[in-house]
């Protein structure tokens, strides 16, 4: 009856709706994760400044989803990546 179609009408939208949004936020991973790989310390650069750079990034990429889209360890590894010479020992 035209109640079931209306459900399963809703249940079709909700499911490609939740589609959308799942390819949305990936490709909003990708992105940031793209940006993360272009930071790096400038000359002259404070640390605090190239800190919150990533730390702002990391927070994005975190909110996009549930869970946590990048860990502690790779934001580790994001961070001593992009340092300038000067700080790695």
């Amino acid at each position: 009856d035209r109640e079931d179609a209306g459900v399963k009408d809703g249940i079709k939208l909700w499911a490609r709706l939740k589609e959308i949004y799942e390819k949305k936020n990936r490709l909003g991973v990708i992105a940031l994760r793209e940006e993360l790989n272009k930071i790096t310390m400038k000359d002259g650069e404070k640390v605090d400044e190239y800190l919150s750079k990533l730390i702002k990034i990391f927070g994005q990429m975190n909110s996009i989803q549930e869970q946590p889209v990048i860990g502690e360890r790779e934001q580790i590894e994001y961070i001593f990546r992009g340092l300038s010479p000067q700080y790695m020992m």
